[in-house]
């Protein structure tokens, strides 16, 4: 990004996106803990060993296993902004980076395999949850 193009944000709307990346943040550590729960059933009704590729969720739980500490990443340049002597310069790039952070994130959970409704039986959903 050239020096011209940077963003300087201004307090509101540094608070606003921390708010969604935590937003974000939480909303993916949900995603994980059920994910997890749905492939762990998974594997337990089974005799043998499945394999990665084979389990409802594996795929997408990869891939978002770092997305949270990166996620704390962005949220830390974003409150850097606020509570340190930054240039201008610093400001905004810190925020560009911070909401590049965000959107990252935003993409690969809307590439992931969205988790059954608490009435859906494909997964026996209920069951997991009942323990």
């Amino acid at each position: 990004m050239e020096k011209d193009d940077l963003m300087v944000p201004d307090l509101l709307e540094v608070n606003d996106t921390i708010e969604e990346a935590q937003v974000l943040k939480d909303k993916i550590r949900n995603y994980q803990t059920v994910a997890g729960l749905i492939d762990d059933a998974v594997k337990d009704k089974s005799e043998n060993y499945v394999p990665l590729d084979n389990l409802p969720y594996g795929e997408e739980r990869i891939r978002l296993r770092d997305v949270p500490e990166t996620l704390d990443h962005a949220i830390e340049l974003l409150q850097s902004t606020m509570e340190r002597k930054l240039t201008t310069e610093e400001v905004a790039n810190n925020f560009a980076e911070a909401t590049e952070i965000i959107e990252d994130a935003n993409s690969i959970m809307r590439d992931c395999t969205p988790l059954p409704s608490e009435d859906d039986n494909e997964y026996q959903y209920q069951e997991v949850y009942d323990d």
